[in-house]
């Protein structure tokens, strides 16, 4: 239940993720777009169709430093206890946390991660193209591979966000993460600051600011 995630691990200050590129991207698929919601009763359907009606066992490993993900974590075990599936949490220190994901060595994780440029081909490559570095649980398929580098070539704007729509949508119908939760970017700013820019990763650019009287 990712409203109740937001809510309760965030206190609000984060909504569903409901695109396979960061919502605030301009390529990004509407959220009306997003094929799935919060359905036990489907979800136990799926599970009975792929011979997993008696449930299963997982581990669900997370950065120990992160209290949200903590939150986040307990909560989606009691959710997914209800179709049968019983998870294990594993908070791991960040140093073990980070080895372990880069190295593929889990079964399940909380992770967050997002492009730093906002180009729908240079955000979909990096996360979803077959053996690209940061394309964390090894998703692959063909017809995403060969879209994403004819979508490499079109130059025009508006058929580049397009074209990359239709990436989004078969990515989402594949589903090789759970597309779960936006964490807003929240900064407290004194009166006497100037010169606040945030660039498209989030990252404030501390060079532009500056003090006033």
């Amino acid at each position: 239940d990712k409203e109740a995630i937001s809510e309760t691990a965030y206190g609000g200050l984060a909504r569903p993720w409901m695109a396979a590129l960061p919502e605030i991207f301009p390529a990004a698929t509407s959220p009306d777009e997003f094929p799935y919601d919060y359905n036990p009763a489907a979800a136990k359907a799926l599970m009975a169709k792929a011979g997993l009606s008696e449930g299963f066992e997982v581990e669900l490993l997370y950065d120990a430093a992160n209290k949200q993900w903590e939150t986040a974590a307990t909560l989606m075990k009691s959710d997914l206890a209800k179709i049968g599936v019983t998870v294990t949490l594993r908070a791991t220190p960040s140093g073990a946390f980070t080895t372990l994901v880069g190295d593929g060595d889990y079964e399940f994780a909380l992770y967050n991660d997002a492009p730093i440029l906002d180009d729908p081909n240079y955000g979909l490559t990096l996360s979803y193209k077959t053996d690209m570095f940061v394309n964390w649980v090894g998703y692959s398929n063909l017809e995403v591979d060969r879209l994403l580098e004819e979508g490499a070539k079109i130059l025009d704007k508006t058929e580049r966000y397009e074209a990359h729509r239709v990436i989004q949508r078969i990515v989402m119908d594949d589903a090789p993460i759970i597309f779960a939760w936006n964490e807003a970017f929240t900064i407290g700013i004194a009166d006497n600051i100037r010169g606040i820019h945030v660039v498209a990763n989030n990252k404030v650019k501390l060079a532009d600011m500056y003090f006033v009287d």
